[in-house]
């Protein structure tokens, strides 16, 4: 009785029960399950599950009226010369993902996510819709639970026709909300000034992230064309989300590390509550794609390009509401948290563009290599900060320290970013010689891949839970990329005095996919990345990485030797210089 398709079969049928009534009594006429034969049936016995009233509401948009008599039951021909309308279909599609999970890092940054997405079908053949949500939880016992929700929908419109084509306007759009939260907590170490007894000052905080998006894309005159051998791609895209985040300091606990003491207070105060960025992007793009018929795997040749602007409006620098002088903290006397820190803004609108081509071979049924290239840049200067980095320590005492422009945090979203995700090899940040060497304005990208297609179900007996293995594959793969601060009319000039830093990587991974017990779609991957480059830890900045091994003096308190600093070096080129791990695996369709 534990068998999934057991129990999934059991609650299907509650569920059924619930919305169409017993079997017994749908078959015996007590409630029908019928459908219209046309736009004036409607209303009193459309029994599509869960779909009653939408449907009944659709037939009376149409100007239809009701007519009880002529009805049919599902399966059974129409009157003659009576066309039908499409059902309104229901589709519930659970998941249940794990991701991701880098072996080597932090095992807390593994997530479990379970979400049910609900499809409904053609409503008169030109409106399809989704929706959809997720609880989500870090695998630790101090993260709070995630959630977000989502709507989606494509409709679409009457053909119009040209002398030599027709454009048909196809629009895909979607509403989104994501949710999370994070608990942490910040120490700080001081001196008594009456006592000089030391404290530690533990402050937990509980921060909110929201993430809402609309969106939505819709093919152009020309999509689809047929232009030589190949076809035409033309759409427009456009996006429009906004970020907040929220910082409430939920207790504070005093220790005294000489006499053990502790005293702890409890409350809520507002840090801060900033929309820290609101963006707004639409751009419109060209693909020509040529595929190769009747190949047994896939080959094709093509290019895209597209150009883009965006308008952000985002955080500045932080200003304090109050400062400890006043004596009260405003947020301790209004019925709503005032915040204690507050973010001016400020407004940017550059364009992007992104070019790049693509190619992919075949050998029969054993091999498929695929090659993929793109170019892109901002056409605009980023706004800039400047932080001051310390290069090195001066003989005799002294500091080496410089300034270093950087392009403005709050705009981290914008940005081309090689790690984790274009090059797994990589992590998501990495600092050398005082900038982020895997992010930039102005990128060039491109990856090389063999794979395998595996016939392992052939040796799988049947029947099992894996009998139903759709896919196994291997596949060998190799990165390469570099980006840049740069604009486009200074991207030539600092590629020629070597300021880029060019990164590659190698791996292997496998993945399969099957229908668990023959009804679940289920998914596994595991992956290997090897990053490679000339990156040395002797030339790092003192700044660049932090300082996990020293000594302590009892007198002069904690100093560095070489050995430390050596020590600490390598520790940190490590994120750079051995594998990066991957596994993870997905039940359901996402």
């Amino acid at each position: 009785y534990a068998c999934p398709q057991t129990v999934w079969t059991d609650l299907f049928r509650r569920v059924e029960r619930a919305i169409e009534g017993e079997r017994r009594d749908v078959f015996r006429g007590g409630r029908q399950i019928l459908e219209p034969v046309n736009a004036a049936c409607g209303g009193h016995h459309l029994g599509a599950m869960g779909g009653q009233h939408l449907r009944e509401a659709a037939a009376q948009a149409r100007g239809g009226a009701r007519h009880q008599g002529r009805t049919r039951m599902r399966g059974q021909a129409a009157d003659e010369g009576e066309p039908g309308v499409k059902k309104v279909a229901w589709s519930i599609s659970p998941y249940l993902s794990l991701y991701p999970q880098f072996i080597e890092d932090e095992v807390s940054r593994l997530n479990l996510r379970a979400g049910l997405q609900v499809t409904l079908g053609s409503l008169s053949g030109a409106l399809s819709q989704s929706f959809g949500g997720y609880v989500s939880k870090r695998m630790d016992f101090n993260t709070p639970m995630d959630y977000g929700v989502n709507y989606s929908g494509d409709w679409s419109g009457i053909t119009t026709w040209h002398q030599r084509f027709g454009w048909t306007p196809n629009l895909n759009y979607g509403l989104s909300r994501d949710v999370a939260k994070r608990n942490f907590t910040d120490r700080y170490l001081f001196e008594d000034t009456y006592t000089y007894d030391t404290l530690l000052e533990e402050d937990n905080h509980r921060t909110t992230y929201t993430y809402d998006m609309i969106g939505a894309a819709m093919g152009l005159p020309l999509n689809g064309l047929r232009l030589g051998p190949g076809f035409l791609g033309t759409q427009w895209y456009g996006r429009y989300w906004n970020e907040n985040v929220t910082d409430d300091l939920t207790s504070v606990t005093l220790t005294d590390l000489t006499t053990g003491d502790k005293v702890s207070a409890s409350g809520s105060q507002r840090i801060f509550d900033v929309s820290i960025n609101q963006h707004l992007y639409q751009e419109v793009s060209l693909q020509w794609y040529a595929p190769a018929f009747g190949t047994p795997l896939p080959e094709y040749i093509g290019f895209f390009a597209s150009a883009g602007q965006w308008w952000t409006r985002y955080a500045l620098t932080d200003i304090p509401v109050y400062t400890q002088d006043v004596g009260v903290n405003p947020s301790t006397i209004q019925d709503k948290p005032i915040p204690a820190v507050q973010f001016p803004k400020d407004d940017f609108a550059p364009w992007q563009v992104n070019l790049g081509w693509f190619w992919s071979k075949s050998h029969e049924r054993t091999v498929q290599i695929s090659f993929v290239q793109q170019l892109g840049f901002f056409t605009n200067k980023f706004p800039q900060v400047y932080n001051t980095v310390l290069r090195d320590t001066i003989p005799g005492g002294g500091l080496d320290t410089f300034p270093v422009a950087s392009n403005h945090p709050s705009l981290w979203v914008m940005p081309y970013r090689l790690g984790v995700f274009l090059m797994p090899g990589y992590p998501y940040t990495f600092y050398y010689q005082g900038r982020d060497i895997l992010s930039g304005t102005a990128m060039i990208w491109s990856r090389v891949a063999m794979d395998f297609p595996l016939k392992v179900h052939n040796f799988i007996d049947y029947p099992s839970p894996l009998s139903s293995l759709n896919k196994v594959q291997l596949s060998l793969i190799g990165d390469a990329g570099t980006v840049l601060n740069k604009t486009p009319d200074k991207i030539k000039d600092a590629l020629d005095h070597g300021q880029h830093k060019l990164l590659m990587d190698y791996g292997v991974k496998a993945s399969a996919t099957f229908l668990m017990y023959h009804w679940i779609p289920m998914e596994l991957y595991a992956q290997v990345f090897w990053p490679y480059n000339k990156l040395d830890s002797k030339k790092l900045y003192l700044s660049d990485y932090p300082y996990t091994h020293y000594h302590v003096d009892p007198v002069n308190g904690p100093y560095l030797t070489a050995s430390d600093d050596s020590r600490n070096r390598s520790e940190y080129m490590k994120a750079v210089k051995d594998p990066r791990f991957f596994v993870g695996f997905t039940i359901g369709n996402l």
